[in-house]
């Protein structure tokens, strides 16, 4: 499992991630242009994934704590690292682990980064264990017309950042850095960093340090591919390929990632051979066309919460073992309403003579 191998080699640290993780980590997969067919260089990845935290983060209540009442109990929701170089392998990765329960929430949402690592192709998926295994098989139950509201959201955004690069924000912050720990503005990243080791400061510090300063490199080369096209390729293909995504979905009821047709589409959007008006224009069509599909779907309006949270219970369930000490379920709830009713027919029986 690729958490644990970089553990093991010292490139993620112990001292910079939940001790849980290693162990507990139960599905990672790449994400991204890999997952989409579309990447060239694979030298960068993005991975994301879900674990399940220990149980008394997930139900507080079992060490005696209450949610909003006193010191605020252990909780997780997410763990992200970005830049973790694996110069073995030439590759840099970008990682976020979600609590299963946070997880299966943004799924049943139809966020479109989390339905996306639901959905990866089978070549995509880093490490899967049986439970995990279990969800992917019932990923379907997390699809509803819901999606549609989102992708055409998250499209009008991306549609709007296409003409705008500005890094200024990202230089800002690498030069506040800068100052505060006395690094020449000049500097290059191992000098930087090389700085940052000999004043003895934290490796959080040249954690962050790496990060910002590789954030304005990305956004200098994407600001020079912005100006050569006259706009930004990047944000145009996700416009194309969360309109495309939605239709299927609506059409299908499901989501093929690296989907032959759309792949080819998306490669020559990121080449700069549309132009951008062809962008704007594909995305009135979908909007339209879409919107009318919209009513026509089989898919259900809502999620089926009380589906999944039985899916999310029984994920829980296979990991921690019995749950009847953490969670009352409906049944039990019925159960237990039965036998109060039971007594207190007798008790009344009784004090009636």
């Amino acid at each position: 499992m690729l958490l644990k191998d970089l553990m093991k080699r010292g490139i993620i640290k112990g001292h910079e991630i939940p001790s849980f993780l290693r162990d507990n980590t139960h599905y990672l997969v790449m994400m991204g242009s890999v997952a989409y067919g579309v990447a060239e260089d694979y030298s960068d990845m993005d991975v994301y994934g879900w674990a399940i935290p220990p149980k008394d983060m997930t139900f507080p209540h079992l060490a005696g704590n209450i949610r909003g009442f006193g010191k605020e109990p252990p909780n997780f929701e997410v763990w992200q690292q970005h830049h973790i170089k694996d110069p073995t392998k030439n590759r840099e990765y970008d990682m976020s682990i979600y609590g299963v329960c946070k997880y299966f929430n943004l799924v049943m949402e139809n966020n479109p980064n989390m339905l996306d690592s639901m959905f990866v192709p089978e070549n995509c998926i880093l490490h899967c264990s049986p439970v995990a295994q279990r969800v992917r098989e019932n990923r379907h139950l997390f699809l509803h017309k819901g999606v549609w509201h989102k992708l055409k959201g998250y499209a009008y955004q991306q549609l709007h950042k296409c003409k705008k690069r500005d890094s200024e924000p990202v230089l800002y912050d690498l030069l506040v850095f800068e100052d505060k720990y006395g690094i020449h503005h000049t500097s290059s990243l191992e000098e930087g960093a090389a700085h940052l080791v000999n004043t003895d400061q934290s490796p959080e510090a040249i954690v962050r340090y790496s990060n910002l300063f590789n954030n304005v490199l990305k956004e200098k080369r994407r600001a020079i591919t912005t100006k050569i096209h006259g706009y930004d390729t990047k944000f145009a293909y996700h416009v194309v390929r969360l309109m495309d995504q939605a239709e299927e979905i609506l059409r299908d009821g499901t989501l093929t990632l690296d989907r032959k047709d759309r792949r080819e589409m998306l490669k020559a959007i990121r080449r700069g051979d549309w132009k951008f008006s062809e962008i704007e224009e594909y995305f009135k069509e979908k909007e339209s066309s879409l919107t009318k599909l919209y009513e026509s779907s089989s898919l259900r309006y809502a999620p089926d919460e009380a589906a999944i949270k039985k899916l999310l219970i029984e994920v829980l369930d296979s990991h921690y073992g019995d749950l009847k000490d953490a969670i009352v379920t409906e049944t039990d709830e019925i159960k237990m309403r039965a036998d109060m009713d039971k007594i207190y027919a007798i008790a009344k029986e009784w004090a009636n003579g």
